[in-house]
């Protein structure tokens, strides 16, 4: 009896650290993630990585540079299609393939999510941090922090941070059963205090600087055309990020392209004159990717993203087409 009444007094000295220690793991989390968005963009790295995506295995490097020049950075693929993606503070993006085609202001998707730019803060509203642990990968120390979403609108993480530089090492995506379904781990990195010598513009010729030079005149006279839809509902948080119009390979007519994030996750919505023979209608998935397509006034819509079932659904169903705006 006498032990039993000690442990009872024990438990009641240990309950109000319960809420006190949530608290401080919520704020160290926060303050980690904030360290990584900093890391990412600032340091010099040079790494590879396996990104595991819809059942498949790739391997790419990564190569990162910061310094009076401004931020660089290239991803080369290792396994599969021979490919690079360069980025650097315009915005302008090339590919080159193993025929050294380039192609100018290409939105690749890109899978190390560490190189997002995050505002912890607005991520704050939508999302609970939380440590989780300690890991190792690619041989370096790192502490896990899970990324809860508070709704079933958005999908949740779980990172592995280097716990000497910030950087992200290893992310998995997890949905809202709480299985990872996308993972993207480092197998080495190297942290240096200059940027990589391999960060070198690969598109530095004066016929792929024209090349360049005429998609971006392209795309920011696309970007101003106003589409006459309407999205009347999204789930909170989540804003326009990106407007354009342009010409897919297997349409003559052009194609509405908006994009919506909340600063974590994104979901595209695709908007084409409707084909009779390419309609679709319902749901569609494959990995952590999840689509929606209704047709609407004769067009048809098509919602996509690495979100729940139903994100893509709530925003398509409350598209709705309405009389263009003029411009002057």
């Amino acid at each position: 009896m006498r032990l039993a009444r000690f442990c009872g007094a024990g438990l009641l000295l240990l309950a109000p650290l319960s809420p006190l220690w949530a608290a401080d793991s919520a704020k160290e989390a926060r303050a980690l993630l904030e360290k990584m968005a900093q890391a990412t963009r600032t340091l010099n790295y040079d790494g590879t990585f396996v990104y595991m995506h819809e059942g498949r295995l790739m391997t790419l490097r990564i190569l990162h540079g910061a310094d009076v020049k401004g931020e660089r950075e290239r991803l080369i693929s290792l396994s599969g299609v021979p490919r690079e993606v360069m980025r650097d503070e315009r915005a302008s993006t090339c590919i080159l393939s193993d025929n050294r085609k380039v192609v100018g202001n290409v939105r690749a998707r890109r899978p190390y999510s560490g190189a997002l730019t995050i505002d912890v803060d607005r991520l704050a509203n939508y999302y609970d941090f939380t440590l989780s642990g300690e890991d190792r990968i690619a041989n370096r120390p790192a502490r896990r922090v899970a990324v809860k979403p508070r709704d079933a609108y958005r999908y949740g993480y779980q990172l592995s941070v280097d716990s000497a530089t910030g950087l992200l090492l290893k992310s998995d995506l997890i949905n809202e059963e709480g299985k990872p379904v996308e993972q993207v781990m480092f197998t080495s990195l190297a942290v240096s205090d200059a940027p990589p010598a391999a960060l070198q513009e690969p598109c530095d010729s004066e016929h792929t600087a024209r090349h360049l030079k005429r998609h971006e005149e392209m795309a920011s006279h696309t970007m101003s055309v106003d589409a006459g839809w309407q999205v009347a509902q999204l789930p909170a948080g989540f804003a326009l990020a990106e407007h354009e119009r342009h010409t897919m390979r297997s349409r003559t007519a052009q194609v509405e392209h908006i994009i919506f994030s909340d600063g974590l996750a994104r979901v595209s919505v695709f908007i084409e004159r409707l084909e009779e023979d390419d309609k679709f209608t319902g749901f569609s998935h494959r990995g952590a990717v999840n689509a929606f397509g209704v047709v609407v006034d004769d067009h048809q819509i098509t919602v996509v993203g690495e979100v729940p079932r139903a994100t893509v659904q709530l925003i398509g169903e409350s598209i709705r087409h309405t009389a263009p705006v003029a411009r002057p």
